[in-house]
């Protein structure tokens, strides 16, 4: 006797397939998303601390900034905003600062929830320059900068004792960060 396929064998190959499918879309859906994340960051998928290879040469002057040696004492402390989730960013007077980016929903799914990001900085004609030297996860650090680099050259806009406004080596994205500490 052959097998009808409404049988109870039939709906579970049914199943199957239908199971199938949902996993292909699902790793599908996660790839595109994985991809999303790397690529809504400024500098081709990193956050601000980081940034494309090249060296900023694209220099503007900063406005209503005396000297970069005032401005190196304006960037000194702890600052925050809401870019691509939060991100607070600590800069050092040794030279070297930290970002700590947190997200939520897919892009903490899907990516991490938490990212660290280890820095040296300098300011050079009128541009906050970092380099990235390590983070955690480690793993996520280095997908990041094998993807765009480990380098990022931002315009100051302005500094204040509350405030630090940035314009991203795009050219378009601009950051506005508030002072915490």
């Amino acid at each position: 006797m052959g097998r009808d396929p409404t049988s109870a064998s039939g709906k579970s190959l049914a199943a199957y397939r239908a199971i199938i499918v949902r996993l292909v879309l699902a790793a599908a859906i996660l790839s595109a998303g994985l991809f999303a994340v790397v690529r809504s960051y400024p500098g081709r998928g990193i956050p601000a601390a980081m940034g494309r290879n090249g060296d900023g040469a694209a220099n503007a002057p900063a406005v209503g900034l005396s000297s970069e040696s005032r401005m190196q004492d304006l960037v000194l402390g702890t600052w925050e905003d809401d870019y691509q989730g939060k991100r607070t960013l600590t800069v050092r007077p040794n030279g070297t600062a930290t970002m700590v980016v947190e997200f939520d929903g897919w892009k903490a799914r899907m990516f991490t929830p938490r990212l660290r990001i280890e820095t040296t900085w300098t300011i050079d004609e009128g541009r906050f320059n970092r380099r990235t030297v390590g983070g955690e996860p480690a793993d996520k650090v280095e997908f990041v900068k094998r993807r765009v680099g480990d380098r990022a050259s931002d315009q100051i806009v302005k500094v204040t004792a509350q405030r630090m406004v940035l314009i991203d080596q795009d050219g378009e994205t601009r950051y506005n960060w508030r002072r915490v500490r």
